[in-house]
């Protein structure tokens, strides 16, 4: 089914940004327990969900309130470790009001789609229905992350530099490492290397151009390090990728 977006669906039906739907999202989807700041920090996190909500709006999804998405992402994650096949056939069975009832089995798999949009920042693909969802997740990781596996320096390196990017500050002496200047920031790739920073919400677009002068950086950074904490299950692939930094 091609995905289509309706803009001005997705300003009606967009999440707002309150306090009480930013905690209850951010703590459902991504554990992340934020209490400073709240409004300002969950607006990255909104964005893309209330962006994936008007691509999958003929699924049921614009109908799908912040509790529906929680409950739907938390089946995912308990039966994570099934093939795709079998999570399929436990969002049929959990009966979503909001799924489309025209095209049931499309707006199923769609739904999963979503899901893992949203959760985990990738594009997954659901071809293979015989694959678990930690295999699907492996083969959307680009192949400088499943190399980090063996040298965390890789991992540690890339997200310190989404962190900065986040926060436009210069590295500090404790940040620096033999591949960056101490004055990089933001700030600086811009006026010394004519290079613009676009966000992006997918983990295989961190790091890559578009076009010639637009550097793509991932926006989620926070999700990543809680992903890396070994005291809460998650994805298995992500889990080992993602050590954990000192940057938010």
């Amino acid at each position: 089914m091609p995905l289509r977006i309706r803009r001005s669906h997705f300003r009606s039906r967009a999440f707002a940004t309150d306090t009480f739907v930013s905690r209850e999202l951010l703590l459902g989807v991504w554990d992340l327990n934020h209490s400073t700041n709240l409004q300002h920090y969950a607006h990255p996190y909104l964005t893309h969900c209330n962006e994936l909500r008007s691509l999958f709006e003929e699924d049921g999804l614009s109908k799908a309130n912040r509790t529906d998405i929680v409950e739907l992402v938390k089946l995912v994650k308990c039966n994570q470790n099934k093939t795709i096949e079998e999570i399929e056939d436990e969002i049929s069975n959990a009966n979503f009001h909001w799924i489309n009832p025209l095209t049931r089995d499309d707006s199923i798999r769609n739904t999963f789609d979503f899901a893992i949009r949203l959760w985990l920042f990738i594009e997954p693909d659901l071809s293979d229905r015989s694959l678990t969802l930690p295999e699907v997740v492996e083969r959307c990781l680009p192949r400088r992350f499943q190399k980090a596996e063996k040298s965390h320096t890789v991992s540690t390196t890339t997200w310190s530099i989404s962190a900065l990017a986040s926060s436009g500050r210069p590295l500090k002496d404790e940040d620096s490492s033999p591949y960056l200047p101490v004055d990089f920031s933001e700030k600086s790739l811009t006026r010394k290397g004519g290079i613009k920073l676009e966000w992006t919400s997918y983990l295989a677009d961190h790091l890559s151009f578009a076009g010639k002068s637009r550097l793509r950086v991932f926006r989620h950074a926070s999700a990543i390090r809680q992903y890396s904490n070994p005291s809460i299950k998650y994805v298995g692939s992500l889990s080992v990728l993602f050590p954990v930094t000192n940057h938010h």
